[in-house]
């Protein structure tokens, strides 16, 4: 068979051929190559996000170009399916955070503790995002709050010089939280932060009303003194 001939008999029994190839329709191929490609996404965040621009490309296409208010229809409920399903994503990525946070400060603070002793200290935390650079206690000034690190660094400085870097399962200004006194130091973060922040003046209160709370706080911050100074490799080493 012969190349003329084959195409003839491809036309005969494959009439859609033309239409397919034809630059007038390559409009309509765009949707389908992106559905094609979030299929290949292993990642099913890419998955849905590219899903969702191709329909949003259907819905633009039958709704403008070829009107067809059935696949309009469909589209966009598809469309909001896997809108609130990375929605979904996001917010369970979220509290999957959150709750490894938690997890960390009443495992740090309280090991072996019951839960109910873990839900009181979980109550009276603040979470904060902390970016590079920012001060987080300054030398010689009071402390205000008592920090506890989830994730990222700070580096220590005193006059300037660095003395020691805190991080993960780190207490910030628990010296001073302690003694009442100023801070011995300044506290910068070094990689974006995230902490557990409490108000002194309210934990002090709290603490006052449950003894059992505030021995297991004190025990932490010596078990984290320890774990400060052996960082240091035996340099000068300070809190704030």
């Amino acid at each position: 068979m012969d190349f003329s001939s084959f195409g003839e008999w491809a036309l005969a029994t494959f009439p859609f051929l033309p239409d397919l190839v034809s630059p007038l329709y390559s409009w309509a191929h765009f949707p389908y190559a992106l559905l094609v490609v979030s299929m290949l996404m292993r990642n099913i965040v890419w998955l849905r996000a590219i899903a969702i621009f191709a329909g949003v490309s259907r819905i633009l296409i039958r709704s403008m170009i070829l009107y067809d208010p059935v696949t309009v229809a469909w589209e966009t409920a598809l469309v909001l399916i896997n809108v609130g399903q990375l929605l979904l994503i996001w917010w369970d990525r979220g509290q999957s955070h959150a709750n490894e946070d938690e997890a960390l400060l009443a495992t740090t603070v309280l090991p072996g503790q019951p839960g109910r002793a873990s839900r009181k200290l979980l109550k009276l935390a603040q979470w904060r995002q902390v970016e590079p650079g920012e001060t987080l206690i300054s030398e010689g000034q009071r402390i205000d709050h008592l920090l506890f690190v989830t994730d990222g660094a700070a580096r220590i400085e005193k006059h300037g010089a660095l003395v020691a870097i805190c991080s993960r399962g780190d207490f910030v200004g628990e010296m001073g939280f302690v003694s009442g006194n100023p801070a011995t130091a300044t506290v910068i973060a070094d990689r974006p932060m995230r902490l557990a922040s409490f108000d002194s003046a309210t934990l002090k209160a709290s603490l006052a009303d449950h003894p059992d709370l505030r021995h297991a706080l004190e025990a932490s911050f010596n078990r984290n003194l320890i774990g400060k100074l052996s960082r240091a490799n035996a340099g000068p080493a300070a809190t704030a």
